[in-house]
């Protein structure tokens, strides 16, 4: 059998900045306490904008929380 593939990212620095002020901010909330082990749950809440092309049926319904985003952001 052979090696498994490698797979390299190279972020942006618009990536790097958010990522390393995410760094930052668990080390302050973790206040030099071990890690975490074990299984996670991670809860999260986006808010993403309402696109200009929506009609305005699509735009009440999505300020409504009846229609919700289908793709994925970039």
């Amino acid at each position: 059998m052979g090696q498994k593939p490698r797979i390299h990212s190279h972020p942006d620095e618009k990536t790097e900045i958010y990522e390393g002020a995410q760094r930052v901010a668990a080390g302050l909330v973790m206040r030099g306490r071990p890690l975490l082990s074990g299984p996670l749950a991670v809860g999260m809440f986006t808010f993403l904008p309402i696109p200009a092309s929506f009609s305005k049926r699509n735009r009440l319904d999505a300020i409504e929380r009846c229609l919700r985003p289908t793709a994925n952001p970039d």
